[in-house]
C-alpha cells in the first residue's frame, strides 16, 4: 500500500523497504502507474505529486500498479495501490483592504468586487455587506458582489464585505476591508423658489 496523500501535496516512497531483503534487488520497473507518479529503477523510489484540479481529477483511490524488483537472480511482481485525498481550497478574498474606484457625488455608482476573489473551486459565492460607516444608501448583490447606490454627499467610505460559500457540506467564510472616495461635484445654481416674490415697496 502506498498510502494517503493530498492533491497539490507531494509522495515520495522506497520500494526497498517491501522487499524481504532491501538491498536484494538491483533494478525496479513499474506498469500502471497513474501519470503524476514515476518510478526510480535504479534506487526503487516512486515520487510524484497528484495535482489539485478544480474537478479533482486525481483524487479517489487508485490501483492496478504492477511493480517488479530485478536482480541477477531474476525477478519477482507485487501490485500497488494508494488513495489521493481531495483537497479543498475555499474562495478567499485576494486582499485586505480593497480600494474600489472613486464615486461621484449623485450620480449611481457600482463596483466589481468579485474581481478580488480568489475561487480555485469555481463554488457559488454570497456577498454580504457586514458593516459600513456609513452610509445607508450602500448595497451589495448577494450573488454578484457588486457594491452599488448613489452617493449624497462628498466623502471617504470604508466597510466590511464578507463572502460565503458551502463545499462539500462545509460552510465557509471570509471578508475583507473595502474603501473608496466620494468625489465632489459641483452643481448649477437652483433658486429656492419658481417665481420669486419679491417683498412689497411702498413709495412715500
Amino acid at each position: 500500500d502506498l498510502g494517503v496523500t493530498k492533491e497539490g501535496d507531494p509522495l515520495s516512497v522506497d520500494l526497498t523497504q517491501f522487499l524481504t531483503d532491501p538491498k536484494s534487488a538491483k533494478s525496479f520497473s513499474a506498469k500502471g502507474l497513474p501519470s503524476w507518479l514515476s518510478l526510480d529503477g535504479a534506487t526503487g523510489k516512486l515520487s510524484g505529486t497528484p495535482p489539485y484540479t478544480q474537478n479533482h481529477q486525481f483524487a479517489g483511490p487508485y490501483s492496478g500498479i504492477i511493480i517488479t524488483a530485478t536482480n541477477t537472480a531474476g525477478s519477482s511482481n507485487a501490485t500497488a495501490r494508494g488513495t489521493v485525498l481531495k483537497k479543498i481550497v475555499p474562495p478567499k478574498w485576494a486582499a485586505n483592504p480593497i480600494v474600489l474606484a472613486d464615486a461621484f457625488e449623485d450620480s449611481s455608482y457600482s463596483a466589481d468586487t468579485a474581481q478580488h476573489v480568489v475561487n480555485p473551486e469555481g463554488a457559488t459565492i454570497r456577498y454580504t455587506l457586514v458593516s459600513q460607516t456609513p452610509p445607508p444608501w450602500l448595497n451589495v448583490g448577494a450573488s454578484s458582489g457588486t457594491v452599488f447606490g448613489t452617493p449624497k454627499q462628498p466623502g471617504n467610505v470604508e466597510g466590511v464585505l464578507s463572502l460565503s460559500t458551502t463545499i462539500d457540506g462545509v460552510n465557509y467564510t471570509d471578508s475583507t476591508t473595502f474603501k473608496f472616495k466620494i468625489i465632489h461635484v459641483n452643481h448649477p445654481p437652483k433658486w429656492l423658489a419658481n417665481p420669486i416674490r419679491l417683498p412689497k415697496t411702498t413709495h412715500g
